[in-house]
């Protein structure tokens, strides 16, 4: 009989520690937010009593807030701490701010839970020909336009007012990717391009470039 109550008085025992032992309710998130913007990475804590809520960059083993203390030394990271919930606050987010958080409980052993943050960036043009480029009737002309930005961005070509290209023979509304190759230039190519870099995340950008194609023709007098 006292063998039975023993067990019993255990398992309640174990039932009621079980009730009080802190938990992390809320599910890991993968978030994105635009370079600049405010980030916001959220766990939601039962059962937290005197145990702390820490927050630490995974990627570089740095701990940046514990309870509603922040120790690092990063301006732009904040905390808001509540009964139920801890937020690690990204402010004026900067594209090196991608990566993996953890929220962390100082249980034995201890409750973590990982967070993903994105970070995505506007294009900017990084590298293109220089804004005028002068060649010969009948050379060969090879512009270059690359640039920079989180997705990577695309590159197309465009004559201005919208006339047609001649690349490899044919008459082209727009050419995509960082060369635009002309193998034999012409006199009626005298235009002015425009380099465009797209991701998707506004605004787009352009480099204007003018084309001249010198004429071989000489007059004699």
């Amino acid at each position: 009989m006292c063998s039975k109550k023993l067990i019993l008085t255990s398992i309640i025992l174990h039932i009621v520690l079980a009730k009080d032992v802190p938990s992390i309710t809320s599910s890991e998130t993968n978030l994105t937010v635009v370079m600049g913007r405010d980030a916001y990475l959220t766990c939601n804590v039962e059962n937290l009593q005197n145990y702390m809520v820490a927050w630490l960059r995974v990627d570089t083993q740095t701990i940046l807030t514990v309870g509603h203390l922040v120790v690092t030394k990063n301006p732009r990271v904040g905390v808001l701490s509540g009964p139920h919930s801890c937020t690690l606050a990204l402010r004026d987010t900067h594209r090196s701010d991608a990566g993996r958080y953890m929220c962390q409980l100082n249980t034995d052993p201890m409750i973590v839970q990982i967070h993903y943050l994105q970070v995505y960036v506007p294009p900017k043009i990084i590298d293109s020909s220089t804004g005028e480029v002068v060649v010969a009737e009948g050379a060969s002309i090879a512009l270059h336009c690359a640039a920079s930005g989180n997705p990577q961005p695309n590159i197309t070509w465009k004559r201005e007012e919208s006339k047609p290209l001649t690349i490899a023979g044919e008459s082209v509304l727009k050419w995509e990717g960082e060369w635009l190759n002309i193998s034999v230039a012409q006199r009626d190519m005298n235009c002015v391009l425009f380099c465009i870099a797209s991701n998707g995340i506004p605004p787009s950008v352009s480099k204007r470039i003018l084309l001249f194609v010198l004429s071989l023709e000489m007059s004699f007098v």
